[in-house]
């Protein structure tokens, strides 16, 4: 999904650590939106998202975290060793993003 410069992406990594994303995504010239090492950007404001806005607009800060959702995971119980797959829904933050982004 392109977004106002900004991309949506599904990644899967084999680690399962985020540094893996934020590192490989950095790599390619596509860091993470608020990543204060690989972006330098600790926060993302509503004017990020939409410049065409007045000036006069109150800025919000829309996002002050790196924007990394784990919608789903798969590990092993460590003492059962039986294999869970846990799902969570979207956080309300990177929600607010993405309807910012996709009404823009």
């Amino acid at each position: 999904d392109k977004l106002g410069g900004f991309e949506w992406l599904q990644v899967r990594p084999e680690t399962g650590r985020r540094h893996q994303i934020r590192a490989h995504l950095a790599e390619i010239g596509h860091p993470l939106a608020v990543d204060h090492v690989y972006a330098r950007r600790r926060k993302l404001r509503l004017s990020d998202l939409r410049p065409d806005l007045p000036v006069s607009w109150k800025n919000p800060v829309l996002l002050s975290r790196q924007p990394l959702h784990a919608s789903r995971i798969t590990l092993r119980h460590p003492e059962s060793g039986e294999e869970m797959t846990l799902e969570a829904p979207l956080t309300d933050d990177l929600r607010q993003v993405l309807e910012v982004l996709r009404a823009g």
